[in-house]
C-alpha cells in the first residue's frame, strides 16, 4: 500500500484544504518531513491512518479533537486519500462528527461521521462499518498492525526495547492476536477453581450428613458416632457404623411393636366396659328428667285446648268484617276519579303560569334585541370605510420587503470583500516569506558556486609549471597562482543546491501571483460593492458603505414595522364590519320570531284557564258523597279491615296446631319413660373408678412404646438417609478428585505455574516464537548498523527471577564479548537497537500478515541523539530499506538530514493560524 494523493480539509493544524502530491517524492527512496514545532508533522500519518480506519495512528489521540480550531464554521472537516496498491488505485473519504453552522436560520447542528470508499472499477461503499470491513480485508491489516509496520515513533520503539515480559506479552497480544491462547489459560484457571470449589462443597455435604446421624445417648455406638462426626473415622468406616446402628434400630422396633400390641388388647376390653356403665348411668338420668317434663308438659296441654275454643268464637265476627270490605272497595274508585281531576287542574294551573312568565321573558329579550341592534347599527356607520387602504398599505410593504432583501445583499458582498481581504494578507505574507527564504538559499548557493569556481582555479593552478604556457591565457610566467582551498563543493552538490534554489524561485513566482489574482479579486469586489451602493444609498467610499448598508437597514426595519402595525388594524376592522353586517340583519329575525311566539302564547292561555274552571266544579261534586278525606285515607281503611279478618283465621289455626303439638309433645314422653325403664332393669352394675383407673394405665404405657416406636423409626429414616447419601457423595467426590489431579496439571502448565519450571505462561510460549523472528530480523540491521559490535538475544529468565519470564531482551557486546541488560546502552545505542527492533516487528508483522507489503514507512524523530557518525550508519540503514519500490519517511528537526535528504516535506505555521504544506524535491 502506497499513498499518491492526501487532501485535509480543516484537520487538525490545517484550517483550509490541505492537498499533498506524493507522487512527487518518487516511487522509492528517503524523504524528510520537517518543520516548525507542533506545525503538523505526524498529522499527516494521523491523517492517512484516519482515512483508511477511522481512528488516528497513536491511542493518546481522540477523533474528536481533528477539527481544527483555526478553521472557518463554514469549511467541512474531511480527509481524502487516495492509495495505489496491488497495482490498482483506491480513494477513500471521511469526516468525523462535528458541530457546523445550520444550512437554515442561525446557531450550530451537529454533521455525523460518514465514510465512502471508490474501488478501482468505480464501484463505492458507503457507510463507516462496511467501509472499515472493505478497507481491512483489501489490507490484510488492523489498526494497530498499520501503526506499528508504518509508523515507527521513537517513544513506541524505545518502549518496545526496554520493556518487561509483562509489556511485551500486551503489545504482542494486539499484534500477533494471541489473546485466544491467554482466553484459554483463563478458561483452564476458571474450571480448575471450579472442579475444586465442587470438590470442597461435596466434602462440606458429606459432613453436614455425618453431622446428622442419630443414636440413642446411652449405647456404645455413640462413642463411635461422636468420632465420625470429628472427622476420626474414614468414609467407608462411617458407613459400616451406619449399618449396625440401622440394624440395631430395626431390632429394637420390633421388640416395642409387639409390646403395643398387647397393651392396645387391653385397652380395647377396658374401653368397652367403661362405655357400657357410661350407657346405664346416662339412661337413668334421662328417664329422671323424661319425668319431669311430662309433669310440666300436661298443663300446658290442658291451656292449649282452651285457646282453641276461645280462637273459634272471636271467628263468628268474621263475615260482618268482610261485609264492610267489599262496601269500601266499591267506593276506591270514585276516589281515583278525583285525584285524577285533580292533578289535571294543577297541571292546567302550572302550565297557565309557565305561559305566563314566558310571555314576560319575551318582552324582557324582545327590548334587550332591539336596544342591542341599535348599538351594533351606530358601530356598523362608524367602520363602514374600513379596506380600502388595504391593497394600498399591502404594495408598499412588499415594495418595502423587495428594498430590505436588495440591502442584505450589500451586506453579504461586505463580509465576502472582508473576507477577501484577509486573504490578501494572508497570500501577501507567504510571498514575503518565500521572497525572503529564497533570497537566502540563493545567496548560499552564489557562495557555494564561487567556491566551486575558486576550488576549480586553485585545481588548475596546481597543475601549472614554470615556463610552460597555462591553458587558459597562454602565459609562461605564473607569479601569483590561485590557492587550492580546503572545502570544495562537488558538481553534483552544486547542481542540487541550484535546483532547491530554482524550486524557491518557482514558489515565490506562484506566491507573487497568487497574491497578484487575489488583489485584482479585491479590487473588482470592492469596485462592484461602492457602485451599487452608491446607486442606491449615496455612498462613494468604502470605509462608509458599512455604516450606509447599517443605517439602510434600520430605517427600513422601522417603516416595516409601522406598515405592519396599519395592514393589523385596517384588517381587524373589515373582519369586523363583514361580522356586522351578518349579525345585524340575526337580531331583526329574533325580534320578529319573539313577537310571533308572544301572540301565540296569549291565545292558548285564554284556553287554559276554562278548562280549569270547569274541572275544579267537576272535582267538588264527587268529594260531597265520600267519606274520607282523600283515597289515601280509604285505603288505610281498607288495610286495616282485611288485617283484621285475617288474624283472626290465623289466631284460630295456630291455636289449633299448638293444641296438637304439646298432644304430641306429651305422648313422646309417655313412651320414652317406657323404653328407658325397660333398658336399665335389663342392664348389669359395671364399677366405673376402677376400668377408669385401668384405663389411664394402660394409656400411660402405650404412648409411652409410641414415643419410643417414633424415636426409632425417626433414627432408621434418618441414618438410612444419611447411609445413601453418603455412598452417592462418595462415588462423586472420588471421580471429581481424578478430574481436579489432571485440570490442575493442565492449568499450572498453561499459567506457568508448575514448581521449578521456567515461569512462561502458554500465550508466551506462542509468542517467543515470534520474538525469536522479530529479533533474527532486528539483529541484521543492528549488526550492521553498530558495526559489528551489538547483537540482540532472548534472555529465558526474568531480572529478578520472580516475575513471568520468556520475552526478556538482552544484548551481545562481540568486542568484549560480554552478555547484559538492554537497559545499559548508552542513548545512541539505544536508539539504533530500539530502531533495529522496530523494523524487525514491522517485517514480522507484514510476515504474519500474510506476506502483506507496506511501501511507505514513516520514522517519528529520535536521531537527535545520536553522533555523526552512529547518524550516518542509520541514515545507511533506513536508506537500505527503499529498495524495491519503498518510500521511507523521516519526521525530523535534525538539520544534517537537511543536507543529506533532498525530497522534503516542508511543514510551516501560519502567523495567522494553521498550518500549510509544501514539496520540495
Amino acid at each position: 500500500m502506497r499513498p499518491i494523493k492526501i487532501t485535509m480539509s480543516a484537520f487538525g493544524p490545517y484550517a483550509g484544504r490541505t492537498e499533498i502530491d506524493m507522487n512527487k517524492l518518487g516511487e522509492n527512496g528517503l524523504y524528510l518531513i520537517t518543520g516548525d514545532t507542533g506545525a503538523g508533522k505526524t498529522t499527516i500519518f494521523d491523517a492517512i491512518c484516519y482515512a483508511l480506519f477511522g481512528e488516528p495512528s497513536g491511542n493518546n489521540r481522540d477523533i474528536n479533537m481533528f477539527r481544527s480550531k483555526y478553521a472557518l464554521p463554514e469549511t467541512p472537516t474531511e480527509v481524502e486519500l487516495h492509495f495505489i496498491h496491488a497495482g490498482k488505485t483506491y480513494r477513500v473519504k471521511r469526516n468525523p462528527e462535528y458541530m457546523r453552522p445550520a444550512k437554515k436560520g442561525d446557531g450550530f447542528t451537529k454533521q455525523v461521521a460518514d465514510a465512502e470508499f471508490e474501488k478501482p472499477d468505480g464501484s463505492v461503499i458507503t457507510k463507516i462499518k462496511d467501509v472499515n470491513s472493505a478497507i481491512q480485508e483489501l489490507l490484510g491489516l488492523s489498526r494497530e498492525q498499520f501503526s506499528q509496520i508504518s509508523m515507527l515513533a521513537q517513544g513506541d520503539f524505545l518502549k518496545l526495547l526496554l520493556a518487561d515480559t509483562k509489556t511485551r506479552i500486551e503489545i504482542f497480544r494486539e499484534l500477533f492476536n494471541t489473546k485466544k491462547y491467554q482466553t484459554l489459560q483463563f478458561r483452564l484457571e476458571d474450571k480448575r477453581k471450579e472442579i475444586d470449589g465442587q470438590v470442597r462443597d461435596e466434602k462440606k455435604s458429606v459432613k453436614q450428613f455425618i453431622d446428622g446421624i442419630m443414636t440413642e445417648e446411652d449405647d456404645v455406638l455413640s462413642i463411635d458416632a461422636k468420632k465420625a462426626k470429628e472427622e476420626k473415622l474414614t468414609t467407608d468406616e462411617v458407613l459400616e457404623l451406619l449399618e449396625k446402628l440401622i440394624v440395631q434400630d430395626e431390632s429394637s422396633r420390633s421388640v416395642v411393636e409387639a409390646k403395643l400390641g398387647a397393651v392396645n388388647d387391653k385397652l380395647e376390653a377396658v374401653n368397652k366396659n367403661i362405655g357400657a356403665a357410661e350407657s346405664l348411668n346416662k339412661a337413668k338420668i334421662e328417664k329422671e328428667k323424661a319425668e319431669e317434663n311430662l309433669i310440666t308438659e300436661k298443663p300446658r296441654l290442658e291451656e292449649a285446648e282452651e285457646a282453641v275454643k276461645r280462637a273459634e268464637d272471636a271467628l263468628k265476627d268474621k263475615a260482618d268484617i268482610d261485609k264492610s270490605v267489599g262496601l269500601l272497595e266499591n267506593e276506591l274508585k270514585k276516589y281515583s276519579e278525583a285525584e285524577t281531576l285533580a292533578a289535571d287542574i294543577k297541571k292546567l294551573g302550572d302550565m297557565v303560569d309557565r305561559k305566563t312568565e314566558q310571555l314576560k321573558g319575551n318582552e324582557k329579550k324582545k327590548t334587550e334585541l332591539i336596544s342591542g341592534k341599535g348599538a351594533l347599527s351606530e358601530e356598523l356607520e362608524k367602520i363602514k370605510d374600513s379596506g380600502v387602504e388595504l391593497e394600498k398599505l399591502g404594495n408598499e410593504r412588499k415594495n418595502l420587503r423587495a428594498e430590505i432583501e436588495l440591502i442584505k445583499g450589500f451586506f453579504d458582498e461586505l463580509v465576502i470583500y472582508k473576507r477577501y481581504e484577509g486573504e490578501l494578507k494572508n497570500a501577501q505574507q507567504k510571498y514575503i516569506s518565500d521572497d525572503k527564504n529564497f533570497n537566502e538559499q540563493n545567496e548560499l548557493y552564489e557562495a557555494c558556486e564561487q567556491r566551486f569556481r575558486d576550488g576549480q582555479a586553485g585545481i588548475l593552478a596546481e597543475k601549472l609549471i614554470e615556463g610552460q604556457p597555462c591553458p587558459v591565457c597562454g602565459s609562461t610566467t605564473h607569479p601569483n597562482k590561485a590557492h587550492l582551498t580546503v572545502d570544495i563543493p562537488s558538481e553534483e552538490a552544486l547542481k542540487k543546491k541550484k535546483q532547491k534554489v530554482e524550486a524557491l524561485r518557482q514558489l515565490r513566482d506562484r506566491s507573487a501571483k497568487e497574491a497578484g489574482e487575489i488583489k485584482t479579486a479585491v479590487d473588482l469586489k470592492k469596485a462592484a460593492l461602492i457602485k451599487n451602493v452608491s446607486e442606491k444609498l449615496g455612498e462613494t467610499e468604502i470605509e462608509g458603505v458599512e455604516k450606509a448598508i447599517s443605517g439602510a437597514k434600520s430605517k427600513n426595519t422601522l417603516r416595516l414595522n409601522e406598515l405592519d402595525e396599519k395592514i393589523r388594524l385596517e384588517e381587524k376592522n373589515l373582519a369586523r364590519k363583514q361580522d356586522l353586517e351578518k349579525l345585524i340583519p340575526e337580531y331583526e329575525k329574533k325580534i320578529n320570531e319573539l313577537s310571533n311566539e308572544s301572540s301565540e302564547l296569549n291565545s292558548t292561555l285564554a284556553s287554559d284557564n276554562t278548562s280549569k274552571t270547569e274541572k275544579e266544579k267537576q272535582l267538588s261534586g264527587i268529594r260531597e258523597g265520600l267519606k274520607f278525606q282523600d283515597k289515601k285515607s280509604a285505603e288505610a281503611e281498607l288495610l286495616r279491615l282485611r288485617k283484621k279478618s285475617a288474624d283472626l283465621e290465623e289466631g284460630c289455626t295456630k291455636a289449633r296446631k299448638a293444641y296438637e303439638k304439646e298432644k304430641e309433645r306429651v305422648g313422646e314422653l309417655t313412651s320414652r319413660i317406657s323404653t328407658l325403664k325397660e333398658q336399665i332393669e335389663k342392664s348389669a352394675a359395671v364399677d366405673l373408678k376402677e376400668e377408669t383407673d385401668k384405663k389411664e394405665d394402660y394409656s400411660a404405657e402405650r404412648a409411652g412404646y409410641i414415643k419410643r416406636l417414633g424415636e426409632i423409626e425417626t433414627r432408621i429414616t434418618t441414618n438410612i438417609k444419611i447411609r445413601d447419601s453418603i455412598r452417592v457423595k462418595a462415588g462423586k467426590i472420588s471421580d471429581t478428585e481424578k478430574k481436579l489431579q489432571w485440570i490442575t496439571a493442565l492449568a499450572n502448565t498453561a499459567n506457568g505455574k508448575i514448581t521449578g519450571k521456567e515461569k512462561i505462561m502458554l500465550e508466551t510460549y506462542i509468542q517467543t516464537t515470534y520474538f525469536d523472528r522479530i529479533i533474527r530480523r532486528a539483529n541484521l540491521r543492528l549488526f550492521t548498523m553498530s558495526n559489528g559490535q551489538y547483537e540482540l538475544i532472548r534472555l529465558k529468565e526474568a531480572e529478578n527471577n520472580k516475575g513471568q519470564s520468556g520475552l526478556e531482551l538482552g544484548v551481545i557486546d562481540h568486542y568484549n564479548g560480554s552478555e547484559r541488560s538492554v537497559k545499559t546502552l548508552s542513548g545512541g545505542e539505544s536508539f539504533l537497537a530500539s530502531l533495529s527492533l522496530a523494523l524487525g516487528l514491522s517485517d514480522e508483522v507484514q510476515a504474519s500478515a500474510g506476506g502483506i507489503r507496506v511501501e511507505t514507512l514513516f520514522v517519528d524523530e529520535g536521531f537527535g541523539s545520536l553522533d555523526s557518525d552512529t547518524l550516518d550508519m542509520a541514515y545507511k540503514a533506513l536508506a537500505n530499506l527503499t529498495e524495491g519500490n519503498k518510500l521511507v519517511g523521516i519526521i525530523s528537526h535534525v538539520a544534517e538530514l537537511k543536507s543529506k535528504i533532498d525530497k522534503q516535506v516542508v511543514v510551516t505555521k501560519e502567523k495567522t493560524g494553521g498550518s500549510r504544506v509544501e514539496i520540495v524535491c
